[in-house]
């Protein structure tokens, strides 16, 4: 459970030094991923990786839908 919320917190910190910007919903992630702790030591292992997956599918959702206008700028811009 802790691998997935330092991998979003290493990708923070490494956004942050090198472009000077703090991804805010990876932080969101990590938190997410930080409080369903309880649960997954709790619940049976299927619903504790459910729920990982749910809120990293939902980061990458968020991600894709935010970032779509620059994606087709820079294909557009590659032609």
């Amino acid at each position: 459970m802790r691998g997935p919320i330092l991998y979003a917190l290493a990708y923070v910190a490494f956004r942050l030094r090198n472009v000077g910007t703090l991804s805010v919903p990876r932080v969101v992630t990590a938190l997410a991923c930080a409080a369903i702790i309880p649960v997954a030591l709790n619940a049976a292992a299927i619903v504790a990786l459910g729920l990982l997956a749910a809120i990293w599918i939902a980061l990458i959702a968020y991600e894709t839908l935010r970032y779509r206008s620059f994606r087709a700028e820079i294909r557009t811009a590659a032609h």
